[in-house]
């Protein structure tokens, strides 16, 4: 399959909105039933189901890490909540 540079766009525009929903259904729904993924060189991780599970993985993760520094400490000592816009992929 063949892409041109409109539909590539395309493409990473709406897989970037799955990750950004926060749906781990969504973000699986881009890869074939037995496709599969590997991030930072690590094992395989293959079929939909398990790419779920993987992304269920990293919106548990990226929360409790993205609410520990919202959480920071103001100049009289007491802590405050900030927040912070972050860009996602």
């Amino acid at each position: 399959m063949t892409l041109n540079p409109d539909d590539l766009k395309q493409k990473a525009m709406e897989y970037s909105k799955a990750w950004s929903s926060g749906s781990p259904d969504a973000v699986a729904s881009h890869y074939a039933p037995d496709d599969q993924i590997s991030i930072n060189r690590g094992d395989p991780i293959q079929g939909r189901q398990a790419i779920a599970e993987m992304a269920t993985g990293f919106y548990a993760e990226f929360v409790t890490t993205y609410a520990q520094q919202m959480i920071m400490p103001s100049s009289s000592g007491r802590s405050k909540a900030t927040m912070r816009r972050r860009k996602t992929l």
